[in-house]
């Protein structure tokens, strides 16, 4: 499609969407089927728990926060937790292939983007062996999702080490609002199939009832197309099947209990690293198969003094094998206590302490070699936030810490600060000083990886460059120094707007650097020049992102989202090694993102929706690395229900180009791949 085309079509389709909204207004009446879910002043008022560890109203929290719905994940058209992110402000969510994602939040993304803390009703899914989250082991029905609580800039102080930059909290439905049974079934130009069922029922016990429900799904989707039109290798498909119970104690308190098992297989295609080879690599296909598992039970008990008390415990284990690679079996327990007491006077104190272990054996082969084959983990910590009021309604100050300590790199505190002043019950002005830390992962301790081997010409023998582990375990926390400010504020009923500013100082960035060379003669003479990984990079961000949501009328709702990033690194040393892994992390996010999103209401409870998202170019420098051309593309939604309980949808993403690439593989060297124009048609029934 030409940019004439594409601009055309953008225009057709902007210009439709703004008749039909005009006529819907008209048509839709006082029908209720014809409403949002929730009025913006709703939204407001809707609590989150993630910003505090407490229920607090969105417009009283005094971080950069987004809540993305029940409603806009079904309206978003999202057939996994990556997509339905697209919409969060300073969020960059990028595809990598049909089942790979990149997904962080102001600035250095990668596929192990390892400065953005993922949890599951509470439960930590950080992968301690890349630092990071394999989005293709995560994930649960969408359908059974309450809320996505997004929190950019550190949570570390209530949520510790790792949640540098933001903190996602997947949040989902108590079972007794899941009752009945649902069942959905899903195709189309890129998914093969999808299928998925839930069942929920009530049970008593005595004093004891409660709720629960039963639920699987499984999905399997094509493979992408690399830039010169040749197929990919990265064909995937997942599985799986949980439960939740949530039961109501003879004593008043209440007990969650949730599992699931999730089994998951991916194809790739790496460029290894290859001394026979004239161009210095061979193309390699391999397949990623995962297994995982986890049981968490939550205990709330509410005093008869007003205090709270949750304990939260839960174990977990997965199995992720790379053929020619590595094979991994870790297993986690984690317990956290959380407390929070019933004071008098202006202060509102929550306290708690977690403990965590977790415990991995590694087989390696190929180009990647971890040693030693076994490690363990354990993170202790314990923290308090207490919330001043200092003018009641008005102003409120958040002083807290979290006193945190690892095997790997011992003590490391992190407090925050935050202020926020309500000068109106629809304005909030808020900011916050905060510092954070993220612990080095068990592939930067321990791994030797090939990365690349430059051919050789005339008498320059080939250089084998050969990722090492430091000697002695040396390198440090990565740590961030952050600086934020924000402002959101409803007006009249309709419409609001939400803006953040932020400026981050980072240190102890972890960087490769020139080490030592040596002389080899098998296969043939060459030289291995050794890269090491070292705590030497500093770097500075800043940026701005800007919510903007508007209830045009009783049954149209328009949102823009836009972030504008700026990075800039300060390497130690003039070494080309250490220069080249500082710009991949300056260059890993685009400078400028756009979302325009249209939720249209219809007569007769019809939906049609509509997403413009511009993401600007990527210039990455990281050995190599692809620049990766801006992008704009346009998604569609249409659903229908044409009986009570069924809903039927049509969905057509990135309309505005054939194929476009989102982002340039980092870390394992898989194949550039790019993301199709796609059509998905989905039906969901629910009795």
């Amino acid at each position: 499609m030409t940019l004439a085309s594409s601009r055309l079509c953008t225009a057709i389709a902007l210009a439709t969407l703004l008749n039909v909204g005009a006529q819907a207004a008209e048509n839709a009446g006082d029908d209720p089927g014809a409403l949002p879910d929730l009025s913006l002043e709703d939204l407001l008022k809707a609590d989150v728990i993630t910003a505090s560890r407490k229920s607090q109203a969105v417009q009283d929290v005094a971080a950069a926060v987004f809540v993305i719905s029940r409603d806009d994940i079904e309206r978003s058209g999202a057939t996994n937790i990556p997509e339905a992110l697209r919409i969060v402000p300073g969020l960059q969510v990028a595809r990598l292939a049909s089942g790979r994602w990149a997904v962080s939040a102001r600035g250095f993304n990668g596929r192990f983007a390892n400065k953005l803390l993922v949890l599951i009703d509470g439960r930590s899914v950080y992968s301690p062996l890349f630092s990071g989250v394999l989005w293709e082991m995560e994930g649960t029905l969408l359908e059974d999702i309450e809320r996505i609580e997004v929190i950019r800039g550190p949570g570390a102080a209530l949520w510790g080490a790792n949640a540098v930059n933001g903190v996602i909290n997947v949040i989902t439905r108590q079972a007794r609002d899941t009752q009945g049974g649902l069942f959905a079934l899903g195709s189309g130009s890129q998914e093969r199939g999808s299928a998925a069922a839930r069942w929920g029922g009530a049970a008593e016990a005595g004093a004891t009832h409660g709720h629960w429900r039963l639920w699987a799904s499984s999905d399997s989707q094509r493979p992408f197309d690399a830039p010169d039109g040749s197929p990919g290798n990265d064909a995937s498909h997942t599985s799986r099947a949980g439960f939740r119970s949530d039961w109501a104690l003879p004593s008043g308190d209440s007990l969650a209990l949730s599992g699931s098992v999730t089994a998951s297989g991916a194809d790739d295609r790496w460029n290894q690293a290859d001394l026979l080879s004239p161009s210095g690599s061979t193309r390699v296909d391999h397949t990623q198969d995962s297994d995982a598992a986890h049981l968490l039970a939550r205990y709330h008990r509410l005093g008869g003094d007003g205090s709270e008390t949750i304990v939260q415990t839960y174990v977990a284990a997965d199995h992720v094998q790379a053929t020619d690679a590595f094979d991994q079996y870790r297993s986690t327990i984690d317990l956290d206590l959380q407390h929070r007491p019933r004071l008098d006077g202006p202060h509102d104190v929550v306290w708690g302490a977690t403990y965590r272990l977790s415990r991995d054996r590694i087989a390696s082969s190929g180009i990647i070699t971890i040693t030693p084959d076994r490690r363990s983990f354990s993170l202790a910590s314990l923290f308090v936030s207490d919330e001043i009021t200092l003018v009641p309604e008005r102003l409120r100050a958040t002083l807290g810490t979290r006193l945190e300590h690892n095997n790997f790199t011992g003590f490391e505190p992190q407090p925050n600060a935050r202020l926020a002043w309500t000068p109106n019950r629809t304005q909030t002005v808020w900011t916050a000083v905060s510092r954070a830390v993220r612990t080095p992962s068990r592939a930067e301790l321990d791994a030797q990886v090939d990365v690349l081997v430059m051919p050789g010409q005339g008498q320059v023998p080939p250089v084998l460059l050969r990722a090492v582990p430091p000697a002695g375990h040396t390198l440090q926390s990565e740590t961030v120094n952050a600086f934020e400010l924000g402002y959101r504020q409803q007006f009249e009923a309709n419409w609001s707007v939400d803006v953040a500013a932020f400026y981050n100082r980072y240190a102890h960035l972890s960087a490769a650097s020139t080490g030592a060379q040596q002389f080899d003669m098998l296969p043939f003479p060459h030289v291995v020049q050794a890269v090491v990984p070292i705590s030497s990079v500093a770097a500075s961000t800043r940026g701005l992102e800007v919510a903007l949501d508007w209830r045009a009328t009783r049954a149209w709702r328009l949102q823009a989202a836009y972030t504008h990033f700026r990075a800039s690194v300060a390497s130690s040393s003039d070494d080309p090694v250490e220069v080249a892994s500082a710009l991949g992390q300056m260059n890993s996010a685009p400078r400028h993102q756009l979302v325009l999103r249209s939720s249209l209401a219809l007569a007769s409870g019809q939906d049609l929706d509509a997403r413009l998202r511009y993401v600007s170019a990527l210039q990455q420098g990281n050995f190599g690395a692809v620049p990766i051309d801006a992008y704009t593309e346009l998604d569609l939604r249409y659903a229908m229900r044409p009986r009570p309980g069924l809903t039927v949808s049509l969905s057509a993403d990135n309309l505005l180009q054939r194929q476009h690439a989102e982002f340039a593989p980092d870390l394992l060297p898989s194949q550039l791949l790019e993301v199709p124009r796609s059509v998905h048609v989905q039906a969901q029934w629910k009795f």
